[in-house]
């Protein structure tokens, strides 16, 4: 499948120059920010060196339910990517329409109802209506590895081997990068998604790439866990058949890839739409009509339930950290312990 990353992998040469002033641009950015919002409680920004899906939104809900676990209130402050909210900060409800709360704002928000979810392009703003109005314990910036704009505890930088590989340091516009690999010195722990049982395959380069940074590096994986029908909720298996995959993702492969493990067969048919796709009539119309299950991803069955499709079903995932490189402790450890010392010091 084509896509912009191979355009920008053609014209990298070309591109070049143009990637060397952004990068310097985006530098200077980060050595005179403008004045930042410092919140009153600790700050974790879970974001990514690269544009695409790196696994940025399951991390933070990955995070919501740790804290929750825990006892603590976080506040999630989101863009609200494609939102037609008149109003900003928007607090996310569960039952908001998808176009008005956006796609991954209103999964975590469904997801996690005692939580609260913000939108606003302005973090700053949203991040001082969250501390005076719900006094959360923790904020979570989604995609907020480049906002200057609140002053962070913690940079949480999501990577892929194909950033440490043939990406490295490859800036828009002749690579996949938002920066170039100076700010890479602003992360305070690297997490790399990788099928678990590759991750070891990376270790020669990890030393040769992040080393030099110090920091903690996590591998972490998202794998299929449930198959359930839209219609009713219901737990659900396949039958021999077969099924179509749906998805509206920044990097669909990984969908399919998973769906295709856990589902123990290729998918006979694709529909694959941009990332963020607003779905409408005609697309529903479109997917009721195939005489096969349809199987998409929880942020894609938020803009789709509206249609009340009987043919389409979720692919429930979740998030799970394995090994480690110059870590003394297991992600979720050391992140609790990092963030609230006092209170967590003894847990395992």
């Amino acid at each position: 499948m084509f896509s912009a990353l191979h355009l920008y992998r053609m014209l990298s040469p070309i591109m070049k120059p143009f990637a060397v002033c952004y990068g310097m641009a985006m530098r200077l950015r980060r050595h005179f920010p403008s004045k930042a919002f410092r919140p009153d409680c600790p700050c974790v920004a879970v974001g990514n060196i690269s544009w695409g899906g790196t696994g940025k939104t399951p991390i933070t809900e990955y995070l919501l339910t740790l804290t929750e676990s825990c006892g603590l209130k976080t506040a999630v402050l989101s863009r609200g990517y494609r939102s037609q909210s008149r109003r900003f900060p928007l607090v996310v409800t569960p039952h908001m329409p998808p176009e008005i709360a956006g796609d991954e704002p209103l999964m975590l928000a469904q997801k996690h109802p005692e939580a609260k979810i913000l939108i606003d392009p302005l973090r700053s703003r949203s991040a001082e209506l969250a501390c005076a109005q719900f006094h959360p314990d923790l904020l979570l910036l989604d995609d907020g590895f480049q906002h200057l704009s609140v002053r962070k505890d913690l940079n949480l930088v999501l990577l892929t081997p194909e950033d440490l590989l043939q990406e490295w340091n490859k800036v828009i516009p002749s690579g996949s990068w938002r920066e170039d690999v100076s700010a890479l010195h602003y992360a305070d722990a690297f997490l790399i998604k990788c099928d678990p049982t590759l991750c070891h395959q990376y270790d020669d380069i990890i030393g040769k790439r992040l080393s030099a940074f110090e920091k903690p590096v996590f591998f972490f994986s998202l794998s299929a866990t449930s198959l359930r029908r839209e219609a009713d909720g219901s737990l659900s298996m396949l039958s021999e058949s077969g099924y179509a995959l749906l998805t509206a993702i920044g990097r669909p492969q990984q969908f399919i890839k998973s769906a295709t493990a856990f589902l123990h067969a290729m998918p006979s048919k694709t529909l694959i739409y941009p990332d963020h796709h607003s779905f409408s009539q005609q697309d529903a119309d479109r997917i009721s009509s195939i005489s096969l299950p349809v199987v998409c991803t929880e942020k894609d069955a938020v803009k789709l339930r509206k249609f009340s499709l009987s043919n389409l079903y979720i692919l429930e995932t979740e998030i799970s950290f394995g090994s480690n490189m110059y870590a003394k402790q297991p992600f979720p450890t050391w992140f609790l312990q990092t963030l609230f010392p006092d209170a967590f010091q003894d847990k395992p």
